[in-house]
């Protein structure tokens, strides 16, 4: 009987209005308390401060939020199960962690730690990862999480090719200069991959002398596979044509995508100017290009070059020597 009408009591509207008017009234009794205080200790120890006054930037005269206001104090009173949780449950112990550690800069030494190489640029551990699991709570999905050895072909571990792409692809031991790798020079290094040929893969393979044929099979798939992946990325910005040379009065390369077999012949579409002015084409069986080149007025001449495949131009610097011919004397290939 007593619980029932302490429980009717609770709820009677005048209960809550006289309760919440008392809250209110304590709130600021206890905050006008504070301040009063806050206000007795720095007139007290005003002038041992040596903190200049805050300047007035906005111009407006208006006194500056603190962190005693009465207005912050009885907010926080209000919204107070929050404001303990975020105040002494995450903003406290953070500050407690995060100022020692900046002020001994914690984040530069650990870094530097598991950094090595020129300039620290190569690290053991993939921070890019790191912060992305962190971001995503472990949700993205990693390549090795699906990934196990081919059956039947057990043999060659992780080595396949449904998983290889060229550019995500990361040496296994440290290197400076795989790490430190451009568009330039991957694009240099496919055009001297591309001189391999599909029967010089084949000799690769049978170098394994594999007792099971299919082995054999396996790895020569697996590795024109790779190289056909590599090739088609790294020749398809910059210009492909290499082995530049000048023969007579032509200027002749080797489009090294075209010559591994990357597109059909007919997806090649070649043109080359001077100046603006179209040069005729001349082309040849495994990617020979050779464009005809004009006597000018000037000696010297910039002669671009298109294959329709590359994002990218090929630039040749040549000089009209008159009676003695003409001469390359360099090769640009801007990026796209």
């Amino acid at each position: 009987m007593p619980g029932r009408c302490a429980a009717r009591a609770l709820q009677h509207p005048r209960f809550v209005r006289y309760f919440a008017l008392a809250f209110c009234f304590s709130a600021l009794a206890f905050v006008g308390c504070m301040h009063s205080a806050r206000g007795d200790d720095d007139s007290a120890g005003g002038h041992q401060s040596t903190k200049r006054d805050i300047p007035d930037y906005d111009g407006l005269g208006r006194p500056d939020a603190k962190a005693d206001n009465v207005g912050a104090w009885l907010a926080r009173i209000l919204l107070s199960p929050l404001w303990f949780t975020t105040q002494y449950g995450l903003r406290e112990p953070a500050g407690a962690v995060t100022k020692p550690a900046e002020k001994r800069d914690l984040a530069a030494r650990v870094y530097h730690f598991f950094a090595f190489g020129p300039n620290h640029s190569i690290g053991i551990i993939p921070w890019n990862d790191v912060a992305r699991d962190f971001v995503t709570l472990g949700a993205s999905v990693r390549p090795w999480e699906d990934l196990e050895p081919v059956r039947g072909h057990e043999i060659f571990g992780y080595y396949q090719l449904d998983h290889f792409d060229p550019e995500q692809c990361m040496n296994e031991y440290p290197n400076v200069a795989w790490s430190r790798m451009t568009e330039r020079d991957a694009a240099w290094m496919a055009r001297i991959l591309a001189r391999f040929t599909p029967e010089m893969i084949h000799a690769l393979a049978e170098m394994g002398d594999f007792s099971d044929p299919a082995q054999t099979a396996y790895i020569e798939h697996v590795m024109d596979g790779r190289l056909s992946r590599v090739l088609e990325r790294w020749l398809g910005r910059l210009s492909p044509i290499g082995e530049l040379r000048i023969d007579g009065d032509e200027l002749c390369g080797v489009d090294m995508a075209e010559m591994h077999g990357l597109r059909a012949p007919g997806a090649f579409r070649y043109s080359a100017r001077v100046n603006g002015a179209p040069l005729s084409i001349a082309r040849a069986p495994r990617g020979r290009v050779c464009a005809a080149l004009r006597r000018s007025p000037e000696q010297y001449v910039r002669v671009e070059i298109e294959d329709g495949f590359a994002k990218a131009k090929l630039v040749a610097h040549v000089y009209d020597l008159g009676d003695r011919g003409f001469e390359l004397a360099g090769v640009e290939r801007p990026t796209p």
